[in-house]
């Protein structure tokens, strides 16, 4: 695999592990696209003494000559510090104080933002900037420099999504938070044990919540919680009240099997659940006894039949399920042979795997129509030095209307020696894709029905194989996704 460099043009970084072996730092420009023509002529006026108004002296005896009406058309702050009539023709004098020396740094940046629209942030000042956007209320610097943040953590990186969320939390940036978090579902299986314990109970919970959370099945999701309870001081010293009301809630008992469910009553925790919780248990063992004869009932009926029987009675909603890659659902066996199956890359070949489908009720059943995919190897830019990608397409069966939630497990394929038969796809040697939306009912191979999904430019050399893992989640009409 290609040693992932830490490019401000990418939008990617290396899968889970950051590296930055042989860093060569190209910085990218982010533009401000709603400011139309007129911020190209403004940059000429940036800390020019022309038709300036207002002096800004800064600590360590910095000053930048500005603008009253630039200033107060991108800034709350400067517009209430500045509204009124000047009563002088000579310049206001506006002291800034109480900044950081990296604070100080990032004032020109600030400044020059708003007179050209543009901000080129680096690992080193962007925190800085984002500061400052939210002492002086420049909103649209702010979500630049968080969608840029984002977009360096990357998809796959799970350890910058972690020091990033420490980030997020300090600056209240939202979106990069979510980010953040979404990384760790995709990854969730390969989270390190300090990560994943030293996160908040808000963290946990929202996490929990999530459908896009990728495991084996519902069990490990509850062995996950185990140990997050374990690393903040066990049973003695976490909050039970906590547990109860806010993160068991989340698990989604109906989806383990009967023997896991067995397993989870006879725990210490089991007994924390059946007096807390009565009920839980005996309401998933009793949904799986059923499960089989309902996946045969709705099974055999057709679309129309099934989204005729639908309502939206919010009290039937149920907790959606995860992406399970070795889970056997309700009313689903799996064979646990082949999860992975090797797939040759570029071969004019394709593959195809059933879906499960659910209904509002949490049901489900094996779709007998398969979603066909096929995979191919690219380069951005053609170049033979530069890495590659994998592209995959999937096509949904014909004249279906769902909602789908799916996802891609690759990893290297290796030799039947146990040598590596391609490049690897990163430490720890896992790279996951997740993608959800809705399909309409058109026409077999209409171009709107297909689904891509690319992955990181990470292969050194062109890949000829891999081993994959097809993961698919189907939504009848009624399920509130």
């Amino acid at each position: 695999m290609a040693e992932s460099k830490v490019q401000k043009t990418s939008k990617e970084g290396p899968p889970v592990e950051e590296r930055k072996d042989d860093k060569q730092e190209v910085l990218m420009k982010v533009t401000c696209h709603s400011n139309g023509a007129l911020s190209k002529k403004l940059g000429a006026f940036f800390n020019e003494s022309h038709f300036h108004d207002v002096l800004l002296k800064l600590p360590d005896n910095k000053e930048y000559k500005a603008h009253r009406l630039v200033l107060c058309v991108w800034s709350e702050y400067f517009k209430e510090r500045l509204q009124g009539p000047s009563r002088s023709r000579a310049p206001s004098t506006l002291v800034i104080d109480k900044l950081t020396p990296g604070e100080i740094n990032a004032f020109e940046h600030m400044l020059r933002f708003m007179y050209t629209g543009e901000v080129t942030p680096q690992d080193d000042n962007v925190l800085d900037i984002c500061r400052l956007t939210d002492r002086f209320k420049v909103k649209e610097l702010r979500r630049l420099c968080e969608e840029w943040i984002g977009s360096n953590v990357g998809d796959h990186n799970v350890l910058g999504a972690s020091a990033r969320l420490r980030d997020a939390e300090e600056l209240g940036l939202t979106h990069l938070t979510k980010k953040c978090r979404e990384v760790f579902c995709h990854y969730f299986t390969r989270l390190p044990e300090a990560t994943w314990g030293s996160l908040s109970v808000d963290h946990v919970e929202e996490i929990l919540k999530s459908p896009e959370i990728v495991v084996e099945d519902e069990k490990h999701v509850l062995q996950k919680l185990e140990s997050w309870v374990k690393c903040n001081g066990g049973m003695s010293k976490i909050n039970k009240q906590v547990l109860v009301s806010r993160l068991l809630p989340q698990i989604r008992f109906r989806f383990m099997s009967a023997v896991q469910l067995q397993q989870v009553r006879d725990s210490p925790l089991g007994e924390l659940i059946k007096e807390e919780m009565p009920g839980v248990l005996e309401d998933a063992f009793e949904f799986r006894a059923v499960a089989g004869e309902q996946s045969k009932v709705l099974g055999s009926r057709d679309e129309d039949q099934e989204e005729d029987s639908m309502d939206s009675d919010p009290s039937s909603r149920y907790k959606l399920p995860r992406l399970y890659f070795d889970s056997d659902l309700p009313g689903i066996s799996q064979s646990r042979s082949n999860i992975f199956r090797t797939y040759r890359i570029n071969g004019y070949n394709s593959d195809s795997r059933p879906v499960a489908v659910f209904n509002k009720d949490g049901h489900c059943w094996r779709d007998t129509r398969e979603w066909r995919y096929e995979c191919k190897s690219l380069q951005d830019n053609g170049d033979k030095d530069d890495p590659w990608r994998l592209k995959f397409t999937l096509t949904p069966p014909e004249r279906q209307q769902r909602r789908y939630h799916v996802a891609f497990l690759i990893r290297e394929a290796k030799s039947p020696g146990g040598q590596n038969a391609g490049p690897s796809v990163g430490d720890p040697e896992l790279l996951v894709m997740v993608g959800k939306g809705t399909i309409t009912k058109d026409e077999e191979n209409e171009p709107n029905k297909k689904i891509t999904m690319l992955t990181p430019p990470i292969f050194e050399k062109n890949p000829r194989e891999v081993e994959l893992c097809f993961v698919g989640n189907c939504f009848m009409k009624g399920v509130d996704v």
